[in-house]
């Protein structure tokens, strides 16, 4: 019931969003996607994710910069998910700079966000990794072109969702305890916070 619920809210989250975004009196709904490979070309290559530096001396499975542009003949927005854990300002600003000029979709309809993956080539020194220019280079330029091939793959679409679960990538990573016992989880207490504080949070 709860899964249920959960995905009907992010549903008319999702119908919100576009209501907002896109004019109702508006034309007929296009849409493009591109997922663009950012796989690293050299090795080894600094990995962001960890408390010190872990050099990656190969790609066990590839990376991407997926995107999506969205037209309903008034606006066009673009949506980019990077496989990276944390992404600088400035390189994002730099890709919707250089998209803008292949695409002519303003910057300021254009999102790029990162998956949090904690195995990917560093563009933001955290945590003892340092960004190797030539890979910071060769993401942006990927983003950029990525977003104007999804922009080139527009044509008519439909809303639709769905609902799927995949219990060995996401799952609870409390230790699970026979009953009755006086073992003591390892971990410690859990702790119940607000990550995200603010009004109306």
């Amino acid at each position: 019931m709860i899964r249920r619920l959960l995905a009907v809210s992010v549903f008319g989250l999702v119908c919100v969003s576009l209501l907002v975004t896109f004019d109702a009196t508006a034309g007929e709904l296009r849409a493009g996607a591109f997922a663009m490979d950012v796989t690293p070309l050299k090795f080894p290559i600094s990995m962001n994710g960890n408390m010190q530096d872990a050099p990656a001396k190969k790609a066990a499975d590839p990376l991407h910069a997926r995107c999506l542009v969205l037209d309903d003949g008034k606006t066009r927005v673009a949506f980019v998910v990077v496989d990276n854990c944390v992404i600088r300002r400035e390189l994002m600003d730099d890709a919707k700079q250089r998209a803008s000029k292949l695409t002519d979709i303003p910057t300021d309809r254009m999102t790029i966000s990162a998956t949090h993956a904690h195995s990917c080539p560093t563009v933001a020194g955290v945590f003892q990794s340092e960004p190797i220019p030539e890979y910071v280079e060769f993401l942006t330029e990927r983003i950029s072109a990525g977003i104007k091939q999804a922009n080139d793959n527009l044509a008519p679409a439909r809303v639709a969702w769905g609902v799927g679960r995949d219990e060995n990538q996401v799952f609870n990573r409390r230790w699970l305890l026979k009953e009755p016992t006086n073992e003591t989880n390892p971990f410690g207490l859990i702790d119940k916070a607000r990550m995200n504080p603010g009004f109306n949070n």
